[in-house]
């Protein structure tokens, strides 16, 4: 699995989280070439103390204004980095 970083304060209703970079830009400009699809499975990092798996979605961001990809964090998969 890929290591996405992302905002958990920065989420839709549904819990999505809908900011995500990968290395030093936005995934979703590098979707294609990653070879990621909707259902894939990605670590999701924010930098802090913990991570968590997260499933991969496109849809329609009311924060954003346009469709973009997204992903829900699977919160059972919690893991504490230190």
């Amino acid at each position: 699995m890929i290591r996405v970083f992302t905002d958990f304060q920065a989420i839709e209703s549904d819990g999505s989280c809908f900011i995500l970079t990968y290395e030093d830009g936005e995934l979703a400009e590098r979707v294609q070439e990653l070879g990621l699809a909707i259902g894939d499975r990605v670590v999701l990092d924010a930098h802090e103390d913990f991570e968590v798996t997260g499933t991969l979605d496109f849809k329609f961001v009311q924060a954003l204004g346009k469709e973009t990809w997204v992903a829900h964090p699977d919160w059972s998969t919690r893991t504490e980095k230190y």
